[in-house]
């Protein structure tokens, strides 16, 4: 059985995020947490900028592999420049979303994570949010 990593956050990109971390252990009842331990996250508005660059890009190769009819055209440039571009808007949203997580105001989730979480052994994460 696996450890049971449930971190909530509460807040959003533009404001701030408040995250509770809790740790259930594997022998451990489901409602038994065996760390808890809070933090936060600063505002990051241009995380979400870099998030929706990405997922519009993501969307549009599904035009470039799609058979039959487009109803909406394909983004001028090549299906190579696509992908590109793509790749190049992850590996920036990767960048920005490592960068607000090492925040000193999440440290204490972060070194919770390091000193209690199992390395080699399987753990189940749960992320719970209202601001998607």
């Amino acid at each position: 059985m696996a450890t049971l990593v449930i971190l909530d956050l509460a807040g959003d990109l533009h404001r701030g995020v408040n995250v509770t971390l809790d740790l259930h252990g594997e022998q451990e009842p489901a409602l038994r947490s065996i760390a808890r331990t809070r933090g936060s996250l600063p505002p990051a508005s241009e995380l979400g900028a870099d998030y929706q660059q990405w997922q519009a890009l993501y969307r549009s190769l599904s035009l470039v592999f799609r058979l039959g009819e487009v109803v909406n055209p394909m983004p001028t440039g090549s299906q190579a420049d696509l992908i590109a571009a793509c790749n190049q808007a992850a590996r920036q949203l990767a960048i920005a979303f490592n960068q607000w997580l090492s925040h000193e105001s999440f440290r204490p989730i972060w070194e919770q994570c390091l000193v209690k979480l199992p390395t080699g052994e399987p753990i189940r994460w749960i992320v719970q949010t209202e601001d998607i």
